[in-house]
């Protein structure tokens, strides 16, 4: 199965998202609603079932300035270990480094209790119920998240505030590692980084910058 890779890490306009979504809608078997998902959801990754295809969206985006590679199957990343970020403890520097806002929204019940739905079902000549009311809860909240990459090693930390994740990346030795968007950012001390909506997302865009980086041709 031919993928298709987004060869560096840039912010798509509206107009070139626009026109890549044309390009894919030429195909026979795929419509405009799925082109513009495609994009949206692949994160960086376009898979296909036809090399043709594949071969032939290459050519089209490349031309309209959007630049990428085929690879014919993904590379396999290394599991995620815990870093604790106040006393790190790498066993290799690190060659890739990533960071991100996640925003995740969870969702709870609660139960109140109404003693007039009791009151309502006597009089009012219905069933009688308990006057327990359910409802669902929203819970919206936000976190950093840090990954750190080599070919073989991935350490991976979570943090509710930006600051230990800066602290890090301009306390580390990370002379020879990329730097993702995001990373450079915070360094910067600008906290308008790349955001998620929850970790699937995000691993997603950490398993992009991975091909990226070790499997470019």
């Amino acid at each position: 199965m031919p993928y298709l890779i987004q060869a560096e890490e840039r912010e798509i306009s509206y107009e070139l998202f626009a026109q890549l979504a044309e390009i894919i809608d030429e195909s026979p078997v795929l419509t405009y609603a799925d082109a513009t998902s495609e994009l949206h959801h692949g994160h960086g990754i376009l898979h296909f079932e036809d090399q043709a295809e594949a071969e032939r969206l290459l050519v089209r985006f490349n031309a309209s300035g959007f630049r990428c590679f085929l690879l014919d199957k993904l590379l396999d990343m290394p599991a995620a270990e815990d870093l604790h970020l106040p006393a790190p403890k790498l066993e290799a520097p690190p060659e890739l480094v990533m960071a991100a806002r996640l925003d995740t929204v969870t969702e709870r019940k609660e139960w109140d209790y109404n003693p007039w739905r009791i009151r309502l079902a006597i009089f009012g000549n219905f069933p009688l119920t308990s006057g327990v009311e359910e409802r669902a809860v929203e819970e919206h909240a936000s976190y950093y998240g840090l990954d750190l990459l080599t070919r073989t090693r991935h350490w991976r930390a979570h943090s509710g505030s930006w600051v230990p994740v800066r602290e890090f990346l301009i306390t580390a030795d990370l002379t020879a590692a990329y730097r993702s968007a995001g990373a450079q950012k915070l360094v910067s001390n600008d906290r308008n980084i790349i955001r998620f909506s929850g970790q699937t997302d995000y691993d997603h865009y950490v398993k992009w910058l991975y091909q990226l980086h070790y499997a470019r041709p």
